[in-house]
């Protein structure tokens, strides 16, 4: 006997913990969001930016390329 799974159970999604724990094995040097990435600061090439006096309020909203 063949089991068809009905449509409601067909689309459950997949939990994102299996799938994040993938993509963090098969990418060397990733850090996992349970260690702290929240941590982190600013990239230094941000902080400049944003110090830097000619910056306006559309340049935060969409940056230029210069990133």
């Amino acid at each position: 006997m063949v089991h068809i799974p009905s449509a409601r159970a067909a689309g459950v999604r997949l939990p994102i913990i299996p799938t994040d724990a993938g993509w963090i094995a098969q990418t060397p040097g990733t850090i996992s969001l349970g260690q702290g990435v929240a941590y982190y600061g600013p990239p230094p090439d941000a902080m400049r930016f944003l110090a830097s006096p000619e910056v306006t309020i559309i340049d935060i909203e969409r940056p230029p390329d210069r990133l």
